[in-house]
């Protein structure tokens, strides 16, 4: 799962970054998305999918669901502050950025799962630590 968890920070970064058009997200992020390098696309990609998250009008209004979009919402297409987004949700700050996180990692569940077979199966740049614990692996194999 440490792919999955080195996803969630590196879409918690380029959501920080979703109005900055200078930023150039991680190769790993572009490759989820399915963007190729020199593409500038990827906020719109991340765009669209906060928008995939909204919940359906019949859902109701005090659900979960919304809660979480809102959050995405706010924070970064509308690009509020944590202390503006606590008080248009009626929450503390405290208490927003643990729906925050939450926000993150459903969000990128969704891109995590929608991503095709060749994307699941490219090698992923892993961090050094791996490295030596997929060897190991290899060896006592």
């Amino acid at each position: 799962m440490a792919g999955f968890e080195t996803f969630v920070g590196v879409l918690q970064s380029a959501l920080n970054h979703l109005n900055d058009p200078a930023f150039r997200p991680a190769p790993g992020l572009r490759r989820t998305l399915g963007i190729p390098a020199a593409s500038s696309v990827w906020a719109d990609r991340l765009r669209q999918a906060i928008q995939r998250l909204k919940p359906a009008p019949a859902a109701p209004p005090h659900a979960r669901s919304h809660r979480l979009y809102q959050v995405l919402l706010q924070r970064y297409i509308h690009n509020e502050t944590q202390e503006r987004t606590a008080e248009q949700l009626h929450i503390t700050a405290r208490h927003l950025r643990r729906e925050q996180n939450e926000a993150v990692e459903v969000l990128a569940r969704l891109l995590w799962e929608e991503r095709g077979p060749d994307v699941a199966s490219a090698p992923a740049s892993q961090p050094p630590s791996d490295d030596w614990s997929a060897q190991l692996r290899q060896e006592l194999t």
